[in-house]
């Protein structure tokens, strides 16, 4: 990629540039490191639907030991930052059933870089930096529509990271209210072993111009951006407090072209059809936004809804091929013939590239957090009001003291075995400690 060797060398070149005109003193240093260690238990209880026939495809384990170190590494001077998150987790599973028998459990190991980034102060009001990150804004929870470079923002589980992807970015802030952003994402970054991906094809560069104001009582946001191949978005967010208690919100965008996986009928193909990304490259518009309420109460809890219209999600005639390719799958992947070609649609129904998979959603989520009180709590509420299917998540977060923090996340999913959250587990809870050194 000739291109981007250009601007990566025109980044250095600036770095060097400014690096000519100041030497960095030690005295001008500082160091800053926090290192967590997180470890949990974990139990599933797996729902076998078309998506996970007899847990065939996912080959899921019911329980699951994690033990997690997370470092983060700052080193700043007065016109430098370095910034560096490597990871290294161990885990054992055990309990796996598919026909009904009980497999013996095994055990994985990783070490990757989930964030790394340089940045240098040009000038007093430009910045450049170069790295991988974790880039996210705007105020909804359910998702961030107006975000092009990712579909999650990471709160369904707070105690599990999104994972960084390679940005360039220009930062210029004129004055106090307005900034300035010119970013490219060049690499998807480096996924970790057991990150299940099946969008790693479809990985395109992306461009992006991003006007952020900040008002007395309001912020906001434009988000302009293009994907390599032509795909257009225009992305915002509008968030204003309206009174001391009351916050009110809207995150959207409006996509040109996109590289969801859309179900395709064919009486050719031996189980019916594939998928395909229908509308890559086209000029057909989908618009997706989502509006939403926060209030916070006397007792400092805060009481959040949101409604959220996908229009990039499957309509019902999608929504029905869709299950109807998957049940195909599903009964053919044992087949010795077509037993690839099912696992490959199964990989598309897992993962086909959507934000969330239908077009109308629902959202609730009640948060109690007073300073000063060491236990916190979080409950949240999806509901699909396509399919009728729902998620229901608490989170219990206790800070035993100044070290150690033990949480508890525990998920609900129902609905029929054809619905969005009821595809691939009935169940969910962690349990665990945090330490931090």
């Amino acid at each position: 990629m000739l291109w981007k060797s250009r601007l990566i060398a025109v980044f250095y070149t600036c770095v060097l540039s400014t690096y000519t005109h100041e030497t960095v003193r030690a005295e001008d240093l500082s160091l800053h490191a926090d290192i967590r260690q997180i470890s949990y238990f974990s139990w599933k209880d797996p729902r076998f639907s078309t998506q996970n026939p007899n847990n065939d495809f996912l080959g899921l384990y019911r329980y699951q030991a994690h033990a997690e170190l997370r470092p983060d590494i700052y080193l700043t001077s007065s016109r430098y930052k370095f910034m560096l998150k490597p990871r290294y987790f161990y885990e054992y599973n055990w309990g796996r059933y598919g026909d009904a028998t009980l497999d013996s459990g095994d055990s994985r190991d990783d070490f990757y870089i989930n964030e790394a980034l340089f940045q240098v102060k040009l000038a007093p009001e430009f910045f450049a930096s170069y790295g991988r990150e974790n880039l996210q804004w705007g105020p909804s929870y359910l998702r961030t529509p107006s975000n092009p470079f990712f579909r999650e923002n990471g709160r369904d589980n707070p105690k599990k990271e999104v994972e960084g992807k390679d940005f360039l970015r220009a930062i210029y802030l004129p004055n106090e209210w307005l900034t300035i952003s010119v970013i490219g994402n060049f690499e998807q970054g480096e996924l970790r072993a057991d990150t299940q991906q099946n969008s790693a094809e479809a990985f395109k560069p992306r461009h992006a111009l991003k006007f952020d104001v900040i008002g007395n009582n309001y912020s906001t946001s434009l988000i302009l951006s293009r994907r390599e191949g032509g795909n257009t978005s225009l992305g915002g967010y509008l968030q204003s407090t309206v009174s001391d208690a009351l916050l009110v919100y809207f995150d959207a965008t409006l996509n040109r072209g996109n590289a969801i996986l859309y179900p395709q009928l064919d009486p050719t193909n031996p189980l019916g059809g594939n998928f395909e990304r229908r509308y890559d490259n086209s000029s057909e518009q989908r618009f997706i936004g989502i509006t939403g309420i926060s209030y916070t109460m006397e007792n400092s809890a805060t009481l959040s809804f949101e409604y959220m219209y996908n229009g990039a999600g499957y309509d019902d005639t999608e929504a029905r091929d869709y299950y109807y390719l998957r049940q195909n799958a599903a009964d053919n992947i044992k087949n010795p013939t077509l037993g690839s070609l099912a696992r490959n649609n199964l990989a598309s129904t897992l993962t086909p590239d959507s934000i969330l998979l239908r077009q109308h959603y629902l959202f609730g989520q009640y948060l109690f957090n007073e300073m000063g009180s060491d236990l916190s709590y979080t409950l949240r509420w999806t509901g699909n009001m396509d399919d009728h299917s729902t998620q229901t998540t608490a989170i219990v977060e206790y800070a035993y003291n100044d070290n150690i923090q033990i949480f508890t996340i525990a998920s609900a999913y129902n609905g029929k075995n054809n619905s969005e959250f009821s595809s691939i587990l009935k169940n969910e809870i962690m349990f665990g400690f945090e330490y931090t050194f």
